[in-house]
Order: structure tokens, then C-alpha cells, then sequence
């Protein structure tokens, strides 16, 4: 069974809970962000998860943004 690996782009206001649920479900393997440190925070307190650029995004199985 194949498990799908998210990557989430954005973690403002919405985008930040947004990956935090996909993470409770075992689906994020990544993040990016406009401001590299937000993102390093999030994969920081988010075992298992990336701070991505375009490399790390690549390897995902999709990609989603904060909405806007």
C-alpha cells in the first residue's frame, strides 16, 4: 500500500494548522514557505517533516497551498 506524500506551501494563518492536520494524519513529508525560518520552525516541532525548497517538493506525491 502506497501512503501519499504531501508537501504543503504556505504557513500563514490558515496554512500552518492546514499542514499541522495533515501531519496528525501521517501525510506531510514537507513544507515551504515564503520565510525560510517559518517553515524550519514548523518541520522543528513536526517529526518527520522537511523544511523544503524545489528538491524536497519533488519528491513529494502532492503539493498544496494555503488557499490564496
Amino acid at each position: 500500500m502506497h501512503t501519499l506524500r504531501t508537501g504543503f506551501i504556505g504557513l500563514g494563518a490558515m496554512g500552518w494548522p492546514m499542514a499541522a492536520h495533515l501531519h496528525r494524519h501521517g501525510l506531510l513529508v514537507a513544507v515551504a514557505n515564503r520565510s525560510a525560518d517559518k517553515a524550519q520552525r514548523f518541520a522543528a516541532g513536526h517529526a518527520g517533516v522537511a523544511a523544503a525548497g524545489q528538491p524536497a517538493a519533488r519528491s513529494t506525491d502532492e503539493r498544496m497551498r494555503d488557499g490564496r
